[in-house]
């Protein structure tokens, strides 16, 4: 994993509470690319994964495995290239556990090109029990037949989707699906293609649950196109099995947009907002999307806007207890004024917690720009967060700022967009704060550069941000944040300074409950790019870390400390 003239690569995954690491190396022949290695880095020792062998190594030593999603037992799931000599003959999945690597996926025959041998099988999500979702491509003898969905469970991979009837390709027997997600109960939600003879005829949603997959979403008069055409979507699953998506609507057999709905207990039902200012009085259009559900069986979404016949944007909503509400910012500023669409205004939810706090984003209409503004809706109310006021504002009039992540405690993070850079920032929903996470500023014309790549449940956060010097640009730094302690640079943790292997620590990406961290680095060889892991050690003056990277060590304890001041809430 180290190239004949020193080069080397790494890429950090995940971390598990455990503090258990997936990741990737490069590897190389000499000095030419070899491809990639995944493995799991635990208790100080580094495993190698996926599959290895004649089948997956080319005849020049190629060989290029991709490590997954990681869960809290240390499972990891994955997939391999495949390879004839010196072709690609597709991917081939597995799962790591407890020690060994399996190939999982559906193989065999009807799963293989048995012309030139090409099986592409990939794992897409795992749970904490160890089941795994995925699909593998379908063959005919040696041609293409579509692409089936599976589970696997209990050591075995089962075929899961719709299959025969409208969902097979009455011509050559081809027939599509795909698995979205998994729940923690095993409960997976997916899609089949639907075809009316040997035409496409949309798609179907599905719930496999208890070894059954079942057609969900709304179907029937309404919902059916000419030539039979319909077409549902299945978003978002909970782990009581609750489904949210939406299905196409038709009159006449013409299209008339979409309609959310929940799938609950065996019954579907419609939400999202409807009548009035969100259905076209002309054509009677009204299209409704949902986005997310929580566990408590509340659902996000969005619903187009109209002013009698004409588009006005869309409304974001929640759904809960019965009831679609809309939510988002409006207003004086969030409708568009003028001879140019007036009255449009645009607002989209991303995300829910399990408290039914609710983050999203509105658009903003100032004097020759449009800009974004972001915002919680808690307890009832929405307001706007983020980084506001002048020194936010571009000079053509424009201020932008993004969510990027909410956790259960109603904390969020995200950045805002100015002249010279970008600045993180921290919104703490119980004290109405906003934290400007700004940690360096060029000197010689005022540039600085933050981002925010993690948010813990006990309000930490991770990131990344450019160091000056004076007017002089050090680079790239990682950075831990939190209420209490303010901002720690990571790379001046170490005692004495970085092992001589190290430039500096980059990028912090993750962390766990322990307090562990990983992320990334320059390396002194070449400026490539290393992993560390960041591990909390008891110290007498405070608290200490160890640093860890591909056998790299260095003890580390806290040099400097900075508390960044908080901001108020707009």
């Amino acid at each position: 994993h180290t190239s004949s003239n020193g080069r080397s690569a790494s890429q950090v995954g995940s971390i598990n509470g455990a503090g258990q690491v997936v990741g990737s190396s490069a590897r190389y022949n000499g000095t030419a690319s070899a491809g990639q290695s995944a493995w799991l880095y635990s208790q100080g020792e580094m495993q190698f994964l996926g599959l290895t062998g004649p089948e997956y190594t080319y005849s020049n030593g190629y060989a290029y495995s991709i490590g997954g999603q990681l869960n809290e037992a240390g499972q990891v799931i994955g997939y391999t290239h495949r390879n004839t000599g010196t072709s690609s003959s597709g991917w081939s999945a597995w799962l790591y556990s407890e020690g060994a690597t399996q190939q999982i996926g559906l193989t065999g025959a009807g799963y293989t090109n048995t012309g030139n041998g090409y099986a592409h099988s990939v794992a897409q999500r795992l749970n904490e029990a160890g089941q795994v979702i995925g699909y593998s491509t379908r063959y005919d003898g040696t041609a293409s037949a579509g692409q089936a969905a599976w589970l696997y469970a209990g050591g075995l991979t089962q075929q899961i989707g719709l299959t025969g009837g409208d969902h097979t390709h009455a011509g050559n027997g081809s027939a599509n699906s795909t698995a979205h997600m998994l729940n923690e109960a095993g409960q997976v939600i997916g899609s089949s293609a639907r075809y009316n003879g040997t035409a496409n005829a949309g798609q179907s949603a599905w719930l496999h649950s208890q070894g059954e997959t079942r057609q969900i979403g709304l179907t029937g008069d309404g919902f059916t196109g000419s030539g039979g055409y319909a077409y549902s979507t299945a978003r978002a699953l909970n782990d009581a099995g609750q489904v949210t998506g939406y299905s196409a609507s038709f009159a006449g057999g013409v299209g008339t947009g979409n309609v959310a709905w929940l799938y609950s207990d065996g019954a579907t039902q419609r939400i999202g907002l409807t009548g009035a200012g969100y259905t076209n009085t002309i054509t009677g259009r009204s299209s409704s999307q949902s986005q997310s559900i929580n566990g408590a069986g509340q659902v996000i979404g969005s619903s187009e806007r109209y002013t009698e016949g004409a588009g006005t944007g869309q409304a974001a909503w929640i759904y809960s207890q019965g009831v679609t509400q809309r939510i988002g910012l409006t207003g004086e500023g969030y409708e568009a004024t003028g001879n140019i669409n007036p009255g449009y205004a645009s607002s989209t939810a991303y995300s829910i917690n399990e408290a039914g706090q609710v983050v999203g984003s509105s658009k903003l209409f100032t004097p020759g720009a449009e800009s974004q503004s972001v915002w919680i809706y808690s307890q009832g109310a929405t307001r706007q967060i983020g980084l506001t006021g002048d020194s936010f504002v571009s000079v053509s009039g424009r201020s932008y700022s993004e969510v990027l992540s909410l956790n259960e405690a109603g904390q969020v993070i995200g950045y805002s967009r100015r002249d010279t850079g970008q600045v993180a920032w921290f919104f703490d929903d119980v004290s109405d704060q906003t934290y400007a996470l700004e940690f360096s500023v060029s000197a010689s014309h005022g540039s600085s550069y933050s981002n925010a790549s993690y948010l813990g449940e006990d309000g930490l956060v991770l990131g990344s941000f450019d160091a000056y010097e004076d007017a002089v640009l050090l680079g790239r730094r990682a950075f831990a944040w939190t209420m209490e302690g303010g901002m720690q640079d990571l790379g001046l943790l170490v005692a004495g300074g970085l092992d001589a292997d190290w430039a500096s620590l980059a990028n912090a990406y993750r962390g766990n409950a322990s307090g562990q961290i990983i992320g990334t680095g320059r390396l002194v060889s070449n400026g490539d790019q290393g992993v560390f892991l960041l591990t909390p050690v008891p110290e007498p003056e405070g608290w200490a870390m160890l640093l860890a990277g591909l056998g790299l060590t260095a003890h580390v304890s806290a040099r400097r400390r900075r508390q960044s001041n908080p901001v108020p809430s707009a």
